[in-house]
């Protein structure tokens, strides 16, 4: 299913605000291949998020590096942190930040506009592949929760990527609607896609093939993980 399939490596990552004093992280280390599901856990303010934006080139650590296969992400600049935002990472967040004034299949086919080439006939059929393919024609304030999420996730998907990002993507959902979403989460892991996500539900952590607690930052010790 996805065009890239590379491994996803971080060495000694760390992130600190200009003016600040405390690292926002601190020597993340990470090696995650294709198809496989990595649970990032650990209380609000750890450094979670920040993570998911550096690995996105959303930001850029202060020290360390991150590499997608022989892509150097740190050293991204212009038309080619552009492509690489755009084809090779898909992010799905909490809030499904779906366009209300487009379609489901129009909201699917957004980040097209970054990278042309865009299908209707591709993004139906990865509507059909969340799910929701009935639902191609609605708008957003017409789909259920769960519904918006699936269409997030075929959006981030629609240009190919083989590594996605999600923050929190069951946070605004019931529990059976989460569960549906960690069911189709290892669905496209094992087609081939990487699945990086950032979680306060620790029973979907643990579903994954992986979990990396942060604390003040610092990945904790496996052998210190609850």
């Amino acid at each position: 299913m996805p065009k890239d399939t590379s491994t996803l490596t971080l060495t000694g990552v760390s992130k600190t605000y200009p003016g600040a004093e405390i690292p926002v992280l601190r020597g993340v280390e990470l090696r995650a291949g294709a198809g496989e599901t990595v649970a990032v856990v650990g209380p609000s303010g750890a450094g979670k998020s920040t993570l998911l934006h550096l690995i996105g080139a959303l930001d850029t650590p202060s020290a360390g590096s991150i590499r997608l296969g022989d892509i150097d992400v740190t050293a991204l600049t212009g038309a080619a942190l552009a492509v690489y935002r755009a084809t090779r990472v898909g992010f799905v967040f909490q809030d499904h930040h779906l366009l209300p004034q487009l379609s489901a299949r129009e909201n699917v086919l957004l980040p097209t506009l970054a990278a042309p080439g865009g299908d209707p006939a591709r993004a139906d059929a990865l509507l059909t592949r969340v799910g929701v393919a009935h639902r191609a024609d609605a708008f957003p304030a017409q789909l259920s929760g769960g519904e918006r999420q699936r269409v997030a996730i075929a959006r981030a998907l629609i240009n190919g990527a083989g590594l996605l990002l999600c923050d929190e993507p069951t946070g605004n959902l019931d529990r059976d609607t989460g569960t549906g979403i960690i069911d189709l989460f290892l669905d496209l892991a094992a087609e081939g896609v990487t699945v990086i996500m950032v979680t306060h539900n620790l029973t979907h952590a643990a579903r994954f093939t992986r979990c990396l607690e942060l604390r003040d930052g610092a990945p904790v010790p496996l052998e210190v993980m609850a």
